[in-house]
């Protein structure tokens, strides 16, 4: 923790930095977030003209204000610093009321202290994004696979089923065919037998016509016989 304009001033400056973190640290331990409570700070010197590798906070006082506002955190880049803040004790109109400084100085730490959490959300968000990317290139690609795999089945499938579509039509078409010849044949079978039919009837009609006649001229014969020898028998008697 370092104060601006406090050179001259060392042992107050350093009591009024030591305060100022023993009320923030009050606030932060005294108050709950999001079911968690007892966060609290330590302050630890550190000599940042010396080396920035190690260390947690860097926080700057100031009495020099700037623009409408009271503090800033996360101010450097990455490669110097991201976990930095400034707190103004004076405003437009002047000094700070400690409440409202101490206030602005929590705000800031906090801002500050999440720095590197949020700088770390970020890389962990951006490669939950690259891995989502990624997987959706995946799930992209297959599906394409799997697209044209099916469209390919699916033509195999069409071929395979046309091709059987035209056997079954060309079967049809043979059956149908076939039904039409043994039509035909039947056809042709009962004119025969109805021919033949006629061709006996017409026999049989002749045949009996002429036995028919045959036998009545037998009968005519024997009558004239039978009066023949009835006149004979007559004659005699006589």
């Amino acid at each position: 923790m370092v104060m601006h304009g406090g050179c001259l001033a060392r042992k107050a400056t350093i009591t009024y930095n030591v305060s100022s973190i023993a009320r923030i640290n009050d606030i932060f331990s005294n108050t709950e977030f999001n079911g968690l409570k007892g966060y609290s700070f330590v302050v630890k010197e550190l000599f940042s003209t010396e080396s920035w590798n190690n260390f947690c906070l860097a926080h700057l006082y100031t009495y020099l204000p700037f623009g409408d506002m009271l503090g800033l955190g996360h101010i450097g880049d990455r490669e110097i610093c991201e976990n930095v803040g400034i707190t103004t004790m004076k405003s437009k109109t002047g000094l700070l009321p400690t409440i409202q400084s101490d206030l602005v100085t929590a705000h800031v730490v906090n801002v500050g202290a999440n720095a590197e959490l949020m700088a770390l959300l970020l890389t962990i968000s951006t490669e939950i994004k690259q891995t989502r990317d990624q997987i959706d290139a995946k799930i992209e690609q297959r599906s394409a696979a799997i697209d044209a795999k099916v469209e390919q089945q699916s033509a195999k499938i069409k071929q395979t089923r046309d091709q059987i579509d035209a056997e079954i039509e060309q079967q049809s078409a043979k059956i149908k065919q076939q039904s039409i010849e043994i039509k035909q044949t039947k056809d042709q079978i009962c004119s025969k037998i109805e021919q033949q039919l006629k061709e006996l009837r017409e026999l049989f009609d002749a045949k009996t016509e002429q036995q028919s006649a045959v036998i009545n001229l037998k009968i005519e014969n024997q009558i004239i016989r039978m009066e023949n020898i009835t006149s004979k028998t007559e004659q005699k008697l006589w």
